[in-house]
């Protein structure tokens, strides 16, 4: 019968083995012949499963490891970036992967990867789905339509996703999300960097600071109210802090810290309330002692 036959074909095959031994074994096979040669191969297509699994864990392991010196050895965030998509689609043997970065339930994609050299025109910006942001609390592990999604966090939070392609046995879901957190930590470890080269890139640039003996680092601003930030400003404000006084936008900010815009908003507001200050102008002017011109799209 079509239904039944369809039925035992999609029977795990240890299952078949066990219930058609049984039926062999209980005298219940009307060609015992025919029965165990059925067993035998079944047995051998389990046998190939297994070994063809082994194989692929044995490539997806081989993949992690390159992967992780690759994140370990990238000295900025885009040779970081340029590695993901790559080293995912081969742990995962994934036709299609995409990494995008995180404003809220909004992604905006950063890189990809299509097998083939296929070209696949990605969005310029995407909702998740509602029904796995509707709490406010983004899982680890979702689906997005023929997409199973990794979410990358940093200092905590969701702020990346990896969306790839298919659906990801348990041991390929397992190295996925071990590779998931090396890369948050070679994110971080590389803002870290990057905050790092723009505190003496400030350093540099602030007129009047004494870098001789016995001047302990401080510059000196004769007349100035605040020649230093305020030691109020939480370590995350010092790195929006360092920015602004750039004349980076919002949306400059957030790719160099790989934060959402809406969290660099909040923590410019905090800032320019700690500075005692009404705009980023008067900040720059205050404490780079420069009436530095921002230019409007920068106020973002």
């Amino acid at each position: 019968m079509p239904n039944e036959r369809a039925g035992r074909a999609a029977e795990p095959v240890s299952e078949r083995i066990e219930r058609t031994l049984t039926a062999l074994i209980g005298g219940c096979s009307e060609d015992p012949v025919e029965t165990g040669a059925l067993v035998a191969e079944l047995i051998a297509k389990r046998a190939a499963t297994e070994i063809g699994e082994l194989r692929r864990a044995e490539s997806a392991v081989s993949a992690l490891r390159r992967t992780h010196h690759e994140i370990r050895t990238a000295r900025s965030l885009d040779q970081i970036v340029d590695a993901v998509c790559p080293a995912v689609a081969a742990i995962a043997s994934a036709e299609f992967v995409m990494f995008s970065q995180l404003d809220g339930a909004r992604a905006t994609p950063l890189d990809s990867f299509a097998a083939g050299n296929t070209v696949r025109p990605l969005p310029h910006q995407f909702e998740l789905p509602a029904e796995v942001t509707e709490d406010g609390r983004l899982p680890v592990v979702f689906r997005d339509g023929e997409c199973t999604v990794f979410r990358l966090d940093l200092d905590g939070s969701p702020a990346a996703v990896v969306h790839v392609e298919g659906s990801l046995d348990g041991s390929t879901i397992r190295a996925m999300r071990a590779l998931i957190v090396s890369i948050g930590s070679a994110v971080e470890l590389a803002v870290l960097r990057k905050r790092r080269n723009r505190q003496r890139e400030l350093f540099s640039a602030i007129p009047g600071l004494r870098e001789g003996p016995g001047s302990q680092g401080r510059p000196e601003f004769p007349g100035r109210a605040h020649p230093e930030p305020p030691g109020s400003l939480t370590e995350r404000e010092r790195d929006i802090f360092a920015s602004m006084l750039t004349g980076a936008g919002n949306s400059t900010i957030a790719r160099e810290l790989f934060v959402s815009v809406e969290t660099v908003r909040s923590h410019v507001k905090q800032v320019l309330r700690k500075c005692d200050v009404s705009n980023r102008a008067e900040l720059i002017g205050r404490y780079r002692g420069v009436a530095t011109h921002i230019a409007p799209a920068e106020r973002s």
